[in-house]
């Protein structure tokens, strides 16, 4: 008899895709499942067959199914409530051939992550943060600690990297050799003006085109360049999978609007009022991962 979990439902109207729904970790352990296996979902009067899909870190461990609007209508669900869900037909089932199974836990499940860096002219002083160093520098230092994490833990990630002022340049598309990411750090040098929404659509739209199954933004800034969460929230309808986490510099900075970026694609938002803390800031982000 196949594993059954009760689980509550949460709507999410941003997804566009009908036939996945979205668990976490334990929940897919239980039902003895992965990622793109098949999932039951039975409510009180209908039973839909989907595939099951990461979950936003936020919902961890709540246990919670995310689906889509129209999924909702299909089962006659709403939010709160409690359906039941059984594991299906897996991809290892359909294998002609199958040598060895890695337990799930045990995979590493690879990401595009696109690293876009602020290097308007105040990236180039320090702003009473660090008596030592400049913001740039500090970020040079910071992204060699992402790639060195990144190194260690040997899960093939992709990363690439982006500057970007008033206009954006892609100074090295994602890659698996992290040393032209070391390379490109050079051209990290502080000029003009800024604005977020560069920072944004260029490292947006190479994340569109990444195969991975997971995709993110990291977006750092010491200041204020527009608001361009009304852009971002169109097309995190389209893309819901791609997560910015965003990173703000000094005090300067619009919290509200780096807060509000994060949550929208839902990422993360970190604030860094000390230089020293920077490397510790991207070795975390390094580590984690939107499962």
């Amino acid at each position: 008899m196949s594993a059954a979990v009760k689980l509550k439902v949460f709507i999410d109207v941003r997804e566009t895709e009908s036939g996945i729904a979205r668990i976490d970790k334990l929940t897919r352990s239980q039902l003895g499942i992965d990622i793109d296996d098949y999932v039951t979902i039975k409510s009180a009067s209908s039973a839909v067959t989907v595939r099951a899909r990461y979950i936003p870190k936020h919902f961890i461990n709540k246990n919670a199914i995310l689906i889509s609007s129209i999924l909702a209508k299909q089962l006659n669900v709403v939010d709160g409530q409690v359906v039941m869900v059984t594991a299906g037909q897996t991809h290892a089932s359909t294998r002609k051939q199958a040598s060895v199974l890695v337990p799930w836990e045990k995979a590493s499940i690879p990401e595009t992550v696109i690293i876009s860096i602020d290097t308007s002219k105040s990236m180039a002083d320090d702003a009473g943060l660090s008596r030592d160093i400049s913001k740039i520098e500090a970020v040079r230092s910071a992204i060699i600690e992402f790639i060195n994490v990144k190194r260690a833990m040997n899960e093939n990630d992709l990363v690439g990297l982006v500057r970007f002022g008033m206009k954006s340049q892609v100074l090295q598309a994602p890659t698996l050799d992290y040393n032209r990411i070391i390379v490109s750090l050079r051209d990290l040098i502080p000029e003009g003006g800024n604005t977020l929404f560069a920072g944004i659509k260029e490292p947006w739209n190479m994340l569109t085109r990444a195969k991975t199954p997971l995709r993110r933004l990291l977006l750092l800034t010491d200041g204020i360049g527009g608001d361009p969460t009304n852009t971002v929230r169109k097309r995190a309808k389209k893309h819901p999978d791609i997560r910015i986490d965003t990173i703000g510099v000094g005090f300067d900075v619009d919290s509200n609007i780096l807060k509000e970026i994060a949550e929208i694609t839902n990422g993360q938002y970190l604030f860094v009022d000390e230089l020293r803390n920077l490397n510790n800031v991207f070795g975390k982000l390094s580590r984690e991962k939107a499962l």
